[in-house]
C-alpha cells in the first residue's frame, strides 16, 4: 500500500534528520484523522517491519475501517502509546471502541476521551493535547 509506505518513509526521514532538525529522534509522533487514522493505526501495528519506521506515539482521530470485517492490526508490548479522541455519534465509534479494547488487552498506554455529539467539543479536545506531555 503506497500511503502506508509513504508514512513509514516519513517516519524514517524524520529520524534520520532529527539531529539536523534539532528534534528528539525517540519522540516521533504521527496523527491522522478519518482515513488518515487508518494509516496511523497501521503504522503502530506490530506488523510494522522495523522499529525505525514505527512512531513513538500515535494520534488516530475519528478512526474508521470502511466496513471491513477482517481485523488488520496487531498490537503488542512494542506498540507505541495511543492518544485517541472520538465523538460517540460518529459512524466509526464502534470501530474505535474495538481498537480501544485491543489496545487495553495488549497493555498499550492509552489516553482516551470522547464527546457525545458536537464537533466543536471534539475539536477542542484535540487542541488540548496536554496528555501528550506525559509521554
Amino acid at each position: 500500500d503506497v500511503a502506508l509506505e509513504d508514512a513509514r518513509q516519513a517516519v524514517r526521514t524524520v529520524r534520520e534528520k532529527a539531529s539536523e532538525w534539532n528534534i528528539d529522534e525517540n519522540a516521533i509522533g504521527v496523527a491522522g484523522q478519518s482515513a488518515g487514522a487508518l494509516i496511523v493505526l497501521r503504522l503502530a501495528s506490530a506488523d510494522c517491519p522495523d522499529a525505525f519506521s514505527r512512531p513513538d506515539y500515535v494520534i488516530p482521530l475519528t478512526s474508521w475501517y470502511y466496513g471491513k470485517q477482517k481485523w488488520p492490526f496487531r498490537f503488542d508490548a512494542e506498540t507505541p502509546p495511543f492518544f485517541m479522541r472520538h465523538a460517540t455519534n460518529d459512524s466509526g465509534y464502534g470501530f474505535a471502541l474495538s481498537v480501544k479494547e485491543k489496545l487495553l488487552e495488549a497493555g498499550v498506554p492509552l489516553d482516551w476521551k470522547t464527546v457525545d455529539t458536537e464537533l466543536l467539543k471534539l475539536l477542542s479536545m484535540v487542541m488540548d493535547m496536554t496528555g501528550l506531555s506525559n509521554w
